[in-house]
């Protein structure tokens, strides 16, 4: 489902002396969105997203905790980013997510940036506690590249 208007999808507004942008979205984003932002600003240096997702959004948030669709998204782009920050937070969700596989899908960025760095902060409990899957009330990545 998109919602930028069909004029927009090959001849975007271009913002040329953009060089910082920081956005807030709450509930639900997209990549193909985020990519259509971004194409906006060719000379954009730095990049701070944040997202907070509602429990009645959390399921749509799973794919945001996915470092190959941010590598994909960042790395195409025309700009040349200097920083970028990524805060996800989910709050009482029902999203399941293994946290390992989400450190992983990052590695690109840990092995490509000296100055890389990624905390996640989780309230958790599980249904089982021998399951490695934790059912997240509360989730906080933030991703920090300088």
């Amino acid at each position: 489902m998109s919602t930028i208007p069909a004029s927009y999808e090959n001849n975007p507004p271009i913002l040329p002396s953009m060089k910082t942008f920081e956005l807030c979205i709450r509930n639900f984003c997209n990549f193909r969105s985020l990519n259509f932002i971004l194409r906006c600003m060719p000379n954009l240096r730095q990049f701070i997203i944040t997202i907070i997702c509602s429990p009645s959004f959390s399921s749509l948030c799973g794919s945001m905790f996915k470092g190959d669709q941010w590598q994909r998204l960042l790395t195409n782009g025309p700009f040349q980013l200097d920083v970028f920050d990524i805060f996800l937070f989910v709050k009482h969700s029902d999203l399941i997510l293994d946290i390992d596989v989400v450190i992983k899908s990052f590695d690109y960025f840990a092995s490509i940036y000296d100055d890389w760095y990624m905390a996640i902060h989780q309230f958790q409990h599980t249904r089982n506690n021998r399951s490695k899957t934790k059912e997240l009330a509360n989730l906080f990545i933030g991703i920090i590249i300088i």
